[in-house]
């Protein structure tokens, strides 16, 4: 038998399997000379393997069809089926040998060919070494049917959920009733410096005083110890004082009062025997918009013996 050449025309991917699948075989074509360089014509025998060398190496595939169908040189073989331990990691090259003769150099495979890898994507076990799953350790989790994660897949550690970060991945924060603390704050059903003061079965704050207070903000308004006001002195809207005896009243200094202002007044404040006089009713006098306003009873002449203390509270 005459010594023959191989001249490689295409390697190209056929769908030898059913369209949802990645094709398994390759469509090899090429073009058969002998020795003289005439296109040879006629059935061969021929051999393909793969390896992972252009020469030497390891046969990682081989395929033989006895019965190759050569017309003017022009032949087309479907090689397979292949996988992705035939064509993965690394270089591949093909050797064809026509009967006994061996035909060199070896093919090398381009990424056309590679495709067929492909496959192996789709049935995957692992990404990176990580098997997926619900539940376990070192694993890559997946959601349920409703687009949750299991919460075996929660960090453990504790049985509250210690930060609000898992809270999202779980979809639903199972632990959210029993968190520890939220922004680092503890809740607490006393009053405590510094902690969450929960609501009382009346839906109320009780045993503490409430402040609420912006710097820089003289309306700023506070609930300290049974006394509603803004800042001290000049600047406070609600406090308390008394009438004295006698004709005249009592001014209190107050720069937010305006002649449009509301004042209330509420008689017998205090605890002591001398702040429980409420035999005489009090009314606004003389108001000095953007200072004072002067409280006094109503015939301006306080009767009783004992001075007549008072709340009030400045509503603009």
């Amino acid at each position: 038998m005459k010594k023959s050449l191989l001249v490689i025309g295409f390697c190209a991917l056929v769908l030898s399997l059913t369209a949802a699948a990645v094709p398994q075989y390759i469509n090899y074509q090429g073009v058969l000379r002998d020795s003289a360089g005439d296109l040879v014509t006629g059935n061969k025998s021929m051999t393909f393997t793969l390896y992972d060398a252009s020469t030497g190496g390891s046969s990682l595939w081989t395929m033989t069809s006895s019965e190759v169908a050569v017309n003017n040189g022009l032949y087309n073989v479907k090689l397979g089926p292949l996988n992705s331990s035939h064509l993965g990691a690394g270089s591949r090259w093909l050797q064809v040998a026509v009967g006994s003769d061996t035909l060199s150099p070896r093919l090398e495979v381009l990424a056309v060919a590679y495709a067929v890898t492909a496959g192996s994507a789709e049935s995957a076990s692992t990404v990176s070494g990580y098997s997926v799953g619900s539940t376990g350790n070192n694993i890559i989790p997946v959601t349920d049917s409703s687009g949750k994660l299991n919460v075996a897949v929660i960090p453990a550690g504790s049985t509250h959920a210690l930060t609000a970060d898992y809270a999202t991945t779980s979809g639903t924060a199972t632990n959210a009733a029993n968190a520890d603390a939220v922004d680092s704050y503890s809740a607490n059903n006393a009053a405590t410096a510094n902690q969450l003061l929960a609501l009382d079965g009346n839906k109320m704050f009780k045993g503490m005083a409430v402040s609420a207070e912006a710097a820089g903000n003289v309306y700023s308004m506070f609930i300290n110890g049974g006394k509603l006001g803004i800042t001290a002195g000049a600047d406070q809207i609600a406090g308390v004082s008394s009438v004295p005896t006698g004709v005249g009243g009592a001014v209190v200094t107050c720069n937010k009062v305006t002649n449009n202002s509301i004042i209330l007044l509420t008689v017998g404040t205090g605890a002591t025997p001398d702040q429980t006089n409420t035999t005489e009713s009090l009314k606004v006098f003389d108001i000095s918009a953007g200072t004072s306003f002067t409280v006094k009873t109503l015939d301006e002449n306080n009767s009783s013996g004992a001075a007549i203390h008072f709340g009030y509270l400045v509503i603009n």
